[in-house]
């Protein structure tokens, strides 16, 4: 399991990533976003767990 966050990257990447977007470089249409309630969290980590390939994430909402 990867925990990923903002500091593993320089700041000038958010800015690199927005105009890769922007330029049509970068298709954010192919992710897959799995969102579970935090009441569900045991749930949440073992989908983040299982993994399923890249572009995939696993997000907690409160």
């Amino acid at each position: 399991m990867s925990i990923i966050g903002q500091w593993m990257y320089p700041r000038e990447a958010n800015i690199r990533l927005i105009n890769l977007v922007r330029s049509g470089l970068l298709d954010l249409g192919q992710w897959e976003v799995t969102e579970f309630p935090l009441d569900q969290a045991n749930e949440a980590v073992a989908q983040a767990a299982a993994g399923g390939g890249p572009f995939r994430s696993t997000v907690i909402r409160p």
